[in-house]
């Protein structure tokens, strides 16, 4: 999404259509600088009634979280370095329920950087909370409970990855929930001509695939659905610009619904999140 090309641009036309498309309560975007090369889909997103927060590191790498204010408002946002960030929402339906959205992209845990959760979870991440509000800064993501990550895993080989974040080993992952398997989507690289395009196994020439991306989510939500992806046969035979017209983010979007009352009431709310 940080493509300042006309390329880029083209693309972006094309991701608020799917993003308009779907409509989803909650969307974590990571790569997206409303304040730079994405204040165009911003704007577009703020004209369609969302508000959104985002980090932006000092390399320039961006994530940006929006929701729908019809149904929730802004607790508390937490930055845990660099582009990665936190909010707790509340739903205005049921203000006793407090739903905890993260939008990361870990690195390989080393001892200098245990973990990228590692200091929300102990309570050490500086929150700023809303006026208003309620909600303690110190409510952590100890419990786990109504959490849902939207983690970019590709520096650590892909969603199948997911356990070499230590944080993320007691989560569930809606892709395998619901579907049974971690979404795929073309591997796309940067061409000697300087444009992106999707990589090609040398002998056969089919497309390369890789799963980035996961939605992870804890105890006291039920995912109800999931966006279905692409099967593989479909995808390594496509043509190249049939691959950038239909990802226009170069990854393939991440939608599930979820039920933040199971197990806790007789009755269900539903809750429509999207990664991309």
């Amino acid at each position: 999404l940080a493509d300042p090309t006309a390329r880029g641009a083209q693309r972006q036309a094309q991701l608020k259509r799917q993003l308009l498309l779907y409509r989803t309560d909650v969307m974590c975007l990571h790569g997206l600088d409303p304040e730079g090369t994405g204040e165009g889909l911003m704007t577009t997103l703020a004209e369609e009634g969302y508000r959104y927060t985002f980090a932006r590191s000092a390399t320039g790498e961006a994530n940006s979280i929006f929701w729908d204010p019809g149904r929730f408002e802004l607790a508390v946002r937490r930055d845990l370095g660099g582009a990665d960030l936190a909010v707790d929402l509340r739903p205005l339906e049921d203000p006793q329920v407090v739903l905890k959205i993260v939008c990361i992209k870990p690195e390989v845990p080393t001892s200098d950087a245990p973990g990228i959760l590692r200091g929300l979870l102990s309570h050490g991440v500086e929150a700023d909370v809303e006026p208003g509000s309620d909600v303690t800064p110190t409510e952590g993501l100890a419990s786990s409970s109504r959490l849902v990550v939207s983690a970019d895993l590709s520096l650590l080989g892909g969603a199948q990855c997911a356990d070499v974040v230590e944080e993320l080993v007691g989560l569930s992952s809606v892709a395998v929930r619901i579907l049974g398997e971690e979404l795929q989507t073309p591997l796309v690289v940067h061409s000697e001509e300087g444009f992106q395009q999707p990589a090609r196994a040398p002998a056969s020439g089919f497309v390369r695939l890789h799963r980035p991306d996961g939605m992870f989510f804890g105890r006291g939500l039920e995912p109800l659905l999931a966006l279905s992806g692409h099967t593989e046969p479909y995808l390594v035979t496509m043509p190249s610009e049939d691959v950038m017209q239909q990802f226009p983010a170069c990854r393939i979007p991440i939608l599930a619904a979820f039920d933040w009352r199971k197990g806790l009431a007789s009755t269900g709310t539903e809750v429509s999140a999207q990664g991309d």
